[in-house]
């Protein structure tokens, strides 16, 4: 494990810690965005089925959100359990959402090769950055999305880091193009992408010895001009994590403390001190840079 790697990993614990222990105030991260998401997404195509059905199928996915609200492996594991002979999630877009619960779960519980399968055998194309897979199709689900990062990012925990990192920079590609064309932004979904874009640096920056912090200083400029702040917010945090990694601690706590002041003054009701970065399966609680270096 490299150093970056082991510094990621001892923030990760620091704060599951803190979230056994009820300490943690969880806000919405990236994971239960993308769950509201497939629960909206699901809810709208079901509109036409019978109303039982659709309130169903609607809950199910309700209760992958809350549970990842949560991060309660044991609700996640529930719901697993409960779908997984259910027919209507044995193809489509419902098959990529208990895909998605269950690599999650086995991801939590450090079984990354299981994850790595599951999340394999729930999508509709291989993940590879061939011809024919699903990086070059030209219809990437958000759930696709989610699970092509926990694939990615499963594979460097299992010392597939090559491979990793080359599906980590074609979905970044990817997700880019969406941004770049505006498709993104008219679908309503850009802070989707750019939190997925944030996903993928992080971890590439963990995991390899490729520098990333000059790309998101490029989001940041694309952001601030187009006067999106709570999206320069979550940038300046997903910054602070990658300095804080590289034990930049006087660096990260400054850029922290900008991301601090711009939540505050525009989204009081939305930003929290205890605000959670998630980054699939690697959480940085900023709380705790405060305390360590105060």
């Amino acid at each position: 494990m490299t150093q970056k790697e082991l510094a990621a990993d001892q923030l990760s614990v620091r704060y599951i810690s803190k979230i056994e222990k009820g300490e943690a105030n969880l806000t919405v991260d990236i994971l239960s965005y993308i769950s509201k998401k497939l629960a909206t997404n699901l809810f709208t195509m079901y509109g036409k089925m019978n109303e039982y059905e659709t309130i169903e199928t609607y809950s199910a996915c309700q209760m992958i959100n809350d549970a990842i609200g949560r991060h309660s492996i044991d609700d996640i594991e529930c719901f697993c359990h409960r779908y997984e002979n259910d027919k209507r999630f044995q193809q489509g877009i419902e098959k990529t959402v208990l895909g998605y619960a269950r690599a999650l779960m086995l991801s939590n519980h450090h079984e990354y090769e299981a994850a790595v399968s599951a999340a394999e055998a729930a999508c509709s194309k291989p993940f590879n950055c061939d011809e024919g897979g699903l990086f070059r199709s030209e219809t990437i689900f958000s759930t696709e999305y989610a699970l092509a990062l926990s694939h990615a990012v499963n594979l460097c925990r299992i010392n597939e880091s090559e491979r990793g990192i080359e599906e980590l920079l074609e979905l970044y590609k990817a997700a880019m193009k969406r941004v770049d064309s505006g498709l993104a932004e008219v679908e309503g979904d850009e802070d989707f992408y750019i939190n997925i874009l944030c996903s993928c640096l992080y971890n590439i920056y963990v995991f390899s010895d490729k520098v990333v912090v000059e790309e998101i200083d490029n989001l940041l400029d694309t952001q601030k001009k187009k006067g999106k702040m709570h999206m320069v917010c979550e940038l300046l945090l997903c910054k602070s994590a990658y300095l804080m990694v590289d034990n930049k601690v006087k660096e990260a706590l400054k850029v922290y403390s900008s991301a601090k002041a711009i939540g505050l003054l525009f989204y009081p009701e939305k930003f929290y001190i205890q605000r959670a970065m998630t980054t699939v399966n690697i959480k940085s609680d900023y709380s705790l840079f405060e305390k360590e270096t105060s």
